[in-house]
Parts: structure tokens; C-alpha cells; sequence
């Protein structure tokens, strides 16, 4: 299968056959290189698949480097938009019928890697044939397959910085083999079964696009839609047939922003180059991988320049400056994404500082009704305990200020929360970052919280008392358990010490529900609660 039409948009795949090439490659290169030793001492698995992925990177490189015609990467960026009309299309409704969803996400991600490394690269205007066509896409078909290990593999190296023993590897027939260890394919396979209406129910900032709108407006002096028709103008002008395919020198776009709203010139480069990639900024192949929020990468920055004979010109889709907008304010505004070049303008940059301060209250109202809704009693940003005798006790110091303190009297169950409204992600190499930080930052933290609570439950009931009216319950004998708040699923929520609530488990989370039993389905005595990747000892 080497194209495909997907409700008449083409989308390039590739040949299974391409494994006989690749694969039997990186199979005798690692063969090489480790013993039969290596492969089965655990401590040395992440090191051979990064091993496994960097030869890999640097067969994606040598193949790219040599494609040094524009037509090349104009066809990728053909086939971007292309993706780009089918993405809003599923927002819509649209269900996918010969490919996966997951499928297409990455290929979406694989053209924009390809569009991001051809910056570097010193390319020609060249003639397009048929032939030559066909051999362009043909080896569009070799990279995808290519970064499709990578991709796979990067997630490989990120799960086993979050699962011990993870994986076996091997050489088997002379072909390297993953597999995953004891019951970790069951979990890994229920997973997507946990998730689903989880990423949709997470709360989001409705006003945002607005907000950003009008604060460009403020600081660069037009809004983003007058941006778009000054790019479409220019490129209709060359090529009235054929705009979106037509190149411009991009120094003319911060002139044009200029003489049309009698802004300072310097001003208007702020806002373009908030917006570009070329070969000065574009991060690595394997950043790009390894770091999916770069702000460099072309999710976020829609103007592609590429040095074609020795002269810049900038590739810039009308579909991408729509969808670069849409990511820039639901998945980069609230967490001090927004392109550092418009940071450097101080009222913007306070605007975004300020959208950052208050995305968790947003989450924290939402709580809130949820708890109300629950017959459940709360407290919020707790630092200080109320006392009958206006000794209040100050806790900011020990054991720190607790963003959510809820009690359950049906369950009788006192919940001690920290709130992390953390971003979206969709890949393990993005949850391990967020992991990481689970582990190494907010889970002493909060257990410091929990102990603390549980040690002094008396004083806990005084406060409910004096500040909340609580006087008919007792909560010395009431459970005292820990747990993180946060808005977006992400793997620690797997394999964590405390329980991660997503807002969309939140309510049966305050009804009682403890967590998801996974069964194996081929042996039901094989049962496995959270942590799901701990092993019984």
C-alpha cells in the first residue's frame, strides 16, 4: 500500500517490504555491536534503543539531505495541507474509514518532520517530471517508514524511564525484536480503553483565541485574520491560479505589515519571526522527536523558509497559519508557549504571564461545582488552619499550602489534593516529562501534605468547625489518602505512587470509585489495580 485516499484527500503510506531494508540493517548493525549479554541485561536496554534510534535518525538525515530540489518538499507541503483540510474535517465529525486515527496523527507529524529538516538544507529550483515525481514519492514513502521507528522508538526509551524492566530485546532469526515484559501488554493495550472522553472533557479556556486576537491587535496594531489575507494578497498576486503553493521573500512581510498599519518595522519582524522556522532556529531531527513542544517545531510556526540557489523563500499554507493558531492558543498560551519573539514585547508578554497565573483557577472553579454536586465538602489553597480561639495555625512553611482539601462524609474519606493543570499530550515521549516531574517534584510533596493531615486530623476538624460549619461529623476516624487533580490524562496516572483524576473521573472519583480492576481476559484470577505496572512482590 503505498497511497491511499481518504475521503478524497491523498495521504502517503508505505510498504511493509521497506522492513526488508531498513530493519535487516539496524538488526546487523546493533548485532555487531552487542552480545547476546547485552540484550539481556535490563540495564543496558535503553541504551540499545537509543542506539537503535539514532541509526535510524541518521538514515532519515542521509536520505533527506540528498532530495535538493524545492519540488521535493513542496509536494510534502502539498500533502501537509492536504492532511491539514481531512484534520478539520474530524472535528467536525468526520470518522476515519482506511486509516487510524492514531495512524494519522503520526503521519501528520512525520510530513511536518520532513518540512522542519529541509531548512537546513541548501536546495534548487530544479524541473519536476513524472518520473521524477514518482521517485519523490517513493522516497517519501522510505522516510515515513523510517520515522515511524523513530517515533515508536522514541515512545520505547520514554517507557522505560517510567516502567522498570520494561522491555525484553533481543536478536531473534537475525532480526532485533521488542517485546514488552510480564503483564505490561495487557496494560498498554487497555490503555486506550482508560482514556477515551478524557482528552475531550478537559477543561479549556473557550475565550482564548479571542483573548490572543485582541492582544495582538494591542501590541502589533492588526488582528491574525488581517495577517492571513496580507499572505494570501501576496502570493495571489504571483500565482492568481495556484497561491498556496507560491513562494515569497519573507523579508517582505514585515515591510508590508509596516507601510499597511504605520507600525515600526522592527515591531512587525517581533511578530513574522514569532512565526518561522528556517535553518537558523529549526531544532534537530532528534529534539523535534524527543521534545514534542519545542516551540521551533512547525506545529507552532506556520512560515517555512528554505534557501533555494542561495535566495530565501518562505512556504506558508493557508490550512497551517489556521491550524498554528488553533495550537498556539489551546496548547501553547497557558503554559508560556506563545513564540518568544512576541514575548519580547512587554505587554504581551504580561498578557500570556497572566493567562498562565490563571488557567488553574479556571480548573479550581470547575472542581468546585463538581464537589458542591457531590455532597461532598471542600476547602481550597489552604495556609491556614482556622482555630476556635483565633490562634490560627499557619501552614505555608510545614507542611505547605494544599490547593484542595475534600471530605466525604458518605465514604468518610478526607482527600488531600494537589491541582496540576498540566497540557495535553498524546505520546509517551511528552508524559515522560511530565512523569519526571510527578516523581522527582510533586509526589514528596504531597505525601509531606498527606502525612501531615492524617498525623493531625483533630486540628483538621477544628478548622471544618470554624470555617466551614461542620459540626455534626467526625473526622478522626475518617481515611486520609492523597491524590493529584489535573486536567489532561497522562501516564502517571498508570504507574504513580498517588492517583492522578483527570476533571472527566473527578465525579465518580467523589462517588466512591477507587480506580479501573484490569482483567486479563485469557486468565481472570490475573487481576491489576493501580499501579498497574508494579509488579506483586
Amino acid at each position: 500500500m503505498g497511497k491511499i485516499f481518504e475521503d478524497g484527500h491523498p495521504i502517503l503510506t508505505y510498504e511493509e517490504s521497506l522492513s526488508e531494508i531498513y530493519w535487516t540493517q539496524l538488526s546487523e548493525y546493533l548485532r555487531g555491536k552487542y552480545s547476546d549479554q547485552d540484550f539481556s541485561n535490563n540495564e543496558l536496554t535503553e541504551t540499545i534503543l537509543k542506539d537503535a534510534f539514532q541509526f535510524l535518525a541518521d538514515k532519515f538525515k542521509d536520505i533527506l539531505l540528498l532530495e535538493t530540489s524545492i519540488s521535493f518538499y513542496m509536494y510534502a507541503f502539498y500533502l501537509h495541507e492536504e492532511s491539514i483540510n481531512l484534520y478539520f474535517k474530524t472535528l467536525e465529525g468526520y470518522r476515519f474509514v482506511g486509516i487510524q486515527e492514531n495512524e494519522f496523527a503520526l503521519y501528520r507529524r512525520i510530513l511536518k518532520l520532513v518540512l522542519e529538516q529541509g531548512c537546513e538544507i541548501d536546495l534548487n529550483w530544479g524541473t519536476l517530471s513524472i518520473r521524477g515525481a514518482r521517485r519523490q514519492e517513493i522516497v517519501l514513502q522510505h522516510l515515513i517508514y523510517i520515522a515511524t521507528w523513530l517515533y515508536d522508538l522514541s515512545d520505547r526509551i520514554a517507557n522505560c524511564k517510567m516502567i522498570e524492566n520494561c522491555y525484553k530485546i533481543e536478536i531473534e532469526d537475525n532480526l532485533f525484536t521488542i517485546s514488552l515484559n510480564n503483564h505490561f501488554g495487557l496494560i498498554f493495550n487497555t490503555i486506550p480503553q482508560l482514556l477515551e472522553g478524557q482528552f475531550e472533557a478537559a477543561i479549556c479556556d473557550i475565550n482564548a483565541g479571542e483573548d490572543v486576537n485582541n492582544k495582538i491587535v494591542e501590541c502589533f496594531g492588526f488582528a491574525i485574520g488581517d495577517f492571513f489575507s496580507l499572505v494570501r494578497t501576496i502570493q495571489e498576486h504571483h500565482n492568481p491560479r495556484n497561491p498556496n503553493i507560491q513562494s515569497i521573500e519573507p523579508y517582505i512581510l514585515p515591510i508590508n505589515l509596516a507601510d499597511l498599519y504605520d507600525k515600526d518595522v522592527e515591531l512587525m519582524k517581533l511578530f513574522c519571526n514569532g512565526l518561522t522556522i528556517n535553518r537558523a532556529n529549526k531544532p534537530s531531527l532528534e529534539t523535534t522527536i524527543y521534545k514534542p513542544t519545542d516551540e521551533y517545531r512547525y506545529a507552532f510556526r506556520p512560515i517555512l523558509v528554505y534557501n533555494i540557489c542561495g535566495e530565501e523563500r518562505a512556504l506558508i499554507g493557508e490550512n497551517k497559519l489556521e491550524e498554528t493558531f488553533q495550537m498556539l492558543t489551546t496548547n501553547a498560551l497557558h503554559w508560556e508557549g506563545l513564540p518568544s519573539e512576541w514575548q519580547m514585547v512587554p505587554e504581551f508578554k504580561l498578557f500570556m504571564d497572566q493567562k498562565s497565573n490563571n488557567h488553574e483557577s479556571t480548573y479550581l472553579n470547575k472542581v468546585k461545582e463538581l464537589v458542591v454536586g457531590c455532597e461532598a465538602i471542600a476547602d481550597y489553597n489552604v495556609e491556614v488552619l482556622k482555630k476556635k480561639n483565633n490562634q490560627n495555625l499557619n501552614i505555608l512553611s510545614n507542611p505547605g499550602e494544599i490547593d484542595c482539601i475534600i471530605v466525604i462524609p458518605k465514604y468518610r474519606r478526607i482527600i488531600v489534593a494537589d491541582i496540576k493543570y498540566n497540557r495535553s499530550k498524546y505520546e509517551a515521549v511528552g508524559w515522560q516529562k511530565d512523569f519526571s516531574n510527578f516523581k522527582n517534584k510533586y509526589e514528596r510533596k504531597l505525601k509531606k501534605k498527606v502525612d501531615w493531615i492524617r498525623d493531625n486530623r483533630p486540628i483538621l476538624q477544628e478548622h471544618f468547625e470554624v470555617k466551614l460549619g461542620l459540626t455534626d461529623i467526625s473526622l478522626l476516624d475518617f481515611s486520609v489518602e492523597g491524590c493529584f487533580l489535573i486536567n489532561t490524562p497522562t501516564f502517571y496516572m498508570f504507574n504513580g505512587d498517588f492517583r492522578a483524576i483527570t476533571i472527566f473521573e473527578l465525579p465518580q472519583f467523589l462517588k466512591g470509585w477507587l480506580g479501573t480492576t484490569i482483567i486479563d481476559p485469557g486468565n481472570r484470577a490475573n487481576r491489576y489495580d493501580h499501579p498497574y505496572f508494579k509488579l506483586n512482590v
